[in-house]
């Protein structure tokens, strides 16, 4: 939420696009489906400020890579907080900056958040889903804004945070 909450009109976009959604009638999970902006929203957060910084593996045989050589057994890094900033990985705009609508074209943007290939996390689609309807029932419940003087800078604890925390005023809808 830290990075819809501090922009007013990502805030108002996503609001409207539950707005439309809920009035074309149906079920919650139909009408998750048919989220596109929130879709992009939550794939780039989870770019921007994935919950986990890196993952570790073992090198299973002897490799060089990049002039590098790793013996089998080494344990290896893969950063993904460094990865899905790179331009090659996002590449509609500056990997450094949050935007979200360089997902409205789905082909367009890979992020390492949920690994990829064999090590792909198994649950990380279902975990998406639940995020989008987590979100989406959220905000249909509540008017969120941010509480004021907070040091908003993240750091790592062991996952990227803002250094005072998120404190939120949260108004029920009627």
């Amino acid at each position: 939420l830290t990075e819809v909450v501090q922009r007013p009109e990502l805030m108002a976009k996503l609001l409207a696009e539950q707005a439309r959604v809920e009035s074309e009638g149906g079920t919650m999970a139909e009408q998750v489906e048919e989220m596109s902006e929130m879709e992009a929203v939550l794939k780039e957060v989870l770019r921007f400020r994935p919950p986990a910084a890196g993952v570790f593996r073992r090198c299973v045989k002897d490799t060089e890579f990049q002039g590098y050589r790793i013996p089998a057994g080494q344990r290896v890094s893969a950063g993904i907080w460094l990865s899905n900033r790179q331009t090659a990985i996002a590449p509609k705009g500056d990997g450094e900056s949050f935007c979200p609508m360089r997902y409205m074209d789905k082909a367009a943007v890979n992020s390492l958040t949920f690994g990829m290939g064999e090590h792909q996390c198994i649950g990380g689609r279902l975990a998406f889903k639940m995020l989008k309807t987590y979100l989406a029932t959220f905000l249909r419940k509540f008017n969120v804004t941010l509480e004021a003087g907070q040091d908003l800078k993240y750091i790592f604890v062991p996952t990227h945070t803002p250094k005072s925390g998120l404190r939120l005023l949260l108004t029920p809808k009627k």
